[in-house]
């Protein structure tokens, strides 16, 4: 077969540009982009316009939000601070990764205002990994973002997320 297909072979039409890989005729497309009846073809010059979005507060609807990310590296039985506090600002937790290096019990806090997450038992080399786009836990507005251990073991991982 030879690339391109007459649209309406009874009257000649339009050709449209195919590539015959001799099963079948895959049609080129032309990609752009522009407003309502104007067209800015992509090609080496007039690149494909992307823009870095921010994330939405679902709760607002409106106000933009900025992921943020923490490392995770817990070594003392009580609180290890995780993320320091922000006034006025709820820090809340989108995604999780932890992995225990021993048995350890691992509760996330607001620094004051206490226990945002259930108690967690951890085995050795055990762990866990959440997320959601929503948030998980949050801590109270002006407080730090803390995980509590039972013990003095090593818990490591990272989190994201957003200031609210």
């Amino acid at each position: 077969m030879a690339d391109n297909i007459t649209l309406n072979l009874g009257s000649g039409g339009s050709v449209l540009r195919t590539d015959d890989d001799g099963t079948a005729h895959w049609q080129y497309v032309k990609v752009a982009y522009g407003a309502d009846n104007t067209q800015t073809i992509v090609d080496t010059t007039n690149r494909l316009p992307v823009a870095n979005v921010p994330s939405i507060d679902p709760a607002s609807g409106t106000t933009a939000l900025t992921t943020k990310f923490a490392v995770v590296n817990a070594t003392a039985s009580g609180d290890n601070t995780i993320v320091s506090a922000v006034t006025s600002k709820k820090i809340r937790v989108l995604s999780v990764v932890l992995v225990a290096s021993g048995n350890v019990a691992a509760v996330w806090q607001s620094s004051t205002a206490g226990n945002i997450s259930g108690t967690m038992d951890l085995a050795r080399r055990g762990g866990y990994a959440l997320s959601s786009p929503f948030g998980l836990f949050e801590t109270t507005a002006g407080e730090a973002l803390q995980l509590n251990l039972d013990s003095a073991t090593t818990v490591s991982g990272h989190i994201s997320y957003v200031e609210v």
